[in-house]
């Protein structure tokens, strides 16, 4: 069974100089649209820096479950090291 999860709050991002940035909480995107897109993909990207700070980016599979994000890593692929 899942814990109960906390729906998070849109909030505006900091400030930064030269890009156009919402004042107001109006134009935020709301967590109904996010779980609606988020539910409607099966492919996600995670990224990741290698130790030399080069970017590492790749595709996974995965679900959008009750508000969570339940993915099929393979560590190889990621590059995760196992201990």
């Amino acid at each position: 069974m899942l814990s109960q999860i906390i729906i998070p709050e849109a909030t505006r991002a900091k400030k930064v100089t030269g890009y156009k940035m919402p004042e107001t909480k109006e134009n935020l995107v709301s967590w109904d649209f996010v779980s609606e897109q988020m539910s409607q993909s099966r492919h996600y990207w995670i990224s990741t820096v290698f130790p030399d700070n080069r970017p590492h980016v790749v595709p996974v599979w995965g679900i959008w479950f009750e508000n969570r994000l339940h993915l099929k890593a393979i560590y190889k692929l990621l590059g995760a090291k196992t201990s």
